[in-house]
């Protein structure tokens, strides 16, 4: 059954509220038994929308669904941070959204004013996730462009089976939190072949106990292959929330170009993280803003507790393999205290370290962090820094790794050892080609680094 929302009343009237023909559309292809709603070309403007099994939301060519800049619109909230949602699904299945034309979030509406690297959102207003799935098995998001995302973008919780394919984001590079897909507490997900742009995380995977129990909380069974990224915040991402166990999670074969951080894991809360791989990746990660968590990492791992109070979990069983990286820092693995950090592998990293950017450098950014506070910038400690370096972490491996350190990063004096670390026991180097970036420095070198609260009492690294 296909039904165009124009038969039902739809129209492209600036400003007007296309959410009954919609909703109505949705309604008859489920009480038939599935079918298609189909947005034609056009601009259309709409409320929440709720999707339900065996429906398919169909986007033609140059057709535009996009979301009503007013709150009085979305009038169910969600348990999730009680936000709302543009385009929903919940206890569904066999839901689609597909097609060639663009899902539009119009995150400016939701802006109070701008400078030239952030956007300052509106306090007193709920920004609406743009699409999300609730307890869903057989999600499918094929070939649509979604563009503008308010907060938080493609969010599927608590779902079984879901795909996303061909899907093309371009949300604005300075919104806050308007992560591009954050996947939480799913069960075998498959990302393919997407191109992403987002101020927040790119794809993200987290998990929450929210009050409506899932069966299953933890997040089982990622795989993200073939995708292009840029973020201003950080391009593949796993954390900080973790509230149940995610593991056996692949990212492969994806470019990652003008970010604040490349791979990252951020373990800060009580479950595990384990069995990841990373591989065939080339990355480019610079400094930005300093609003902006990440601080030109080509890849961070770290177990750090948000909170003074949070207790937390492991992070093991991680490799990272075949990586070509220019970046404006390095890579930093960062335990909070011993045996939180276990079975790390670095084999086949190839890291430029350069700098060309005009923001400051020779910082650990470390956020959150329990010394944050609201402001969030004491987790930023200045630090020397190493192209590789290592606090807190049994058993971590680096085979056949290269470093490179620029004239230009040499010449900031940021920079000390081709690899630095810290309480590591079980470090084990095979093969590392690379010098210090300073001529009287050792290549490998124990050093001290400092927590957040030792750099504000005045204590010296090294």
């Amino acid at each position: 059954m296909d039904i165009r929302i124009t038969e039902l009343g739809a129209t492209t009237e600036p400003g007007f509220d296309n959410r009954t023909s919609i909703q109505s559309a949705v309604d008859r292809c489920a009480a038939a038994g599935g079918g298609r709603v189909i947005v034609p070309q056009g601009t259309f403007v709409s409320g929440e929308i709720l999707l339900k099994s065996h429906v398919c939301l169909y986007l033609e060519p140059g057709a535009v669904l996009r979301a009503s800049a007013d709150p009085a619109a979305y009038p169910t909230r969600y348990r999730l941070f009680d936000l709302c949602a543009f385009i929903s699904a919940v206890d569904a299945e066999y839901v689609t959204i597909a097609g060639e034309g663009t899902l539009d979030g119009d995150c400016h509406a939701w802006v109070d004013h701008e400078d030239a690297y952030y956007l300052y959102k509106r306090e007193n207003d709920r920004r609406p996730f743009l699409v999300q799935f609730v307890h869903c098995r057989h999600v499918v998001l094929r070939d649509i462009t979604i563009r503008n995302g308010p907060v938080w973008t493609v969010v599927p919780r608590g779902c079984d089976d879901v795909l996303i394919s061909g899907v093309s984001i371009y949300n604005d590079l300075r919104m806050p939190n308007n992560d591009a897909i954050d996947i939480v507490s799913c069960r075998d997900v498959r990302i393919v072949g997407c191109h992403i742009e987002a101020a927040d995380d790119c794809i993200c995977l987290k998990t929450f106990l929210e009050p409506e129990s899932y069966p299953d909380a933890a997040c089982d069974g990622v795989t993200v292959t073939g995708c292009t990224l840029v973020s201003t915040s950080s391009a593949l991402v796993i954390g900080c929330e973790v509230f149940a166990p995610i593991r056996n999670v692949i990212f492969t074969a994806c470019v990652i170009r003008r970010s604040n951080r490349g791979l990252s894991i951020n373990l800060s809360k009580s479950c595990d993280i384990e069995n990841v791989i990373f591989s065939d990746m080339v990355i480019e990660t610079r400094l930005f803003f300093e609003k902006w968590w990440g601080h030109g990492e080509a890849i961070k791992i770290s177990a750090i507790p948000w909170l003074e109070e949070d207790e937390i979990g492991h992070v093991r069983n991680i490799l990272i393999r075949n990586v070509i990286a220019r970046s404006e820092n390095g890579i930093l693995v960062y335990g909070w205290r011993p045996g939180l950090i276990q079975n790390l592998t670095f084999e086949n990293v190839d890291l430029t370290v350069d700098r060309w950017s005009k923001w400051p450098g020779g910082e650990l950014d470390l956020r959150p962090t329990p010394q944050d506070g609201a402001d969030y910038h004491k987790g930023v400690v200045k630090h020397p820094l190493s192209a590789f370096l290592i606090r807190e972490a049994e058993d971590v491996i680096l085979r056949n790794c290269r470093v490179t350190f620029t004239d230009a990063a040499r010449a900031t004096g940021e920079f000390h050892h081709a690899v630095g670390h810290d309480r590591a026991p079980g470090l084990h180097i095979e093969g590392l080609i690379g010098e210090a970036a300073l001529p009287d420095l050792a290549a490998v070198a124990a050093v001290r680094i400092l927590t957040p609260a030792e750099a504000e009492n005045g204590a010296g690294a090294t």
